[in-house]
């Protein structure tokens, strides 16, 4: 099962003589709904522990019954959104749709607002652009994106044998 720790960085808690399979950086982790913005990760021969810096979680191996890894990926709902928006964008500013329904301000308002967003959704695309890991137990769901996150899997299969 897991256990948490406070104050404990993972060069600490991990043993000297514990070998370390895989040991990685991750970003935007979740465990059961609650948001990290850092992770240190590290599959030992016994164990998955991970800190955040304010906390350790040390997963037996034995008690993971999932994983699933989906390799990098854009986000294709903002891709379409940003589509979507220049279309629009493009379409308000060169035809008159709404002619002297709305105040010239209004009017030039709302198109800068559509070449805004379109651009915010490709930066948004861009940023949520990374594999995700997905460790489950019986008690939790661990998620783990962005990072080199390829290799966890493997380690944690090839330590469990």
């Amino acid at each position: 099962m897991a256990s948490i720790l406070s104050g404990v960085g993972l060069d600490d808690y991990l043993h000297d003589r514990e070998e370390v399979y895989h040991r990685t950086e991750t970003y935007n982790a979740a465990v059961s709904g609650e948001y990290m913005d850092s992770v240190d990760l590290a599959c030992t021969s016994h164990r998955v522990v991970f800190t955040t810096g304010s906390r350790v979680v040390d997963i037996d191996l034995h008690s993971i019954d999932a994983i699933e890894y989906e390799p990098p990926t854009i986000p294709l709902d903002y891709l379409v959104g940003a589509l979507v928006t220049f279309v629009a964008a493009y379409a308000y500013s060169t035809t008159e749709i709404f002619p002297d329904l709305l105040p010239d301000l209004v009017d030039v308002g709302l198109s800068a607002l559509l070449w805004v967003a379109g651009p915010a959704l490709i930066v948004g695309a861009l940023l949520t652009y990374g594999p995700t890991l997905l460790l489950r137990t019986s008690s939790n769901t661990y998620t783990f994106k962005r990072g080199d996150l390829e290799e966890v899997p493997h380690a944690i299969r090839g330590a469990q044998q």
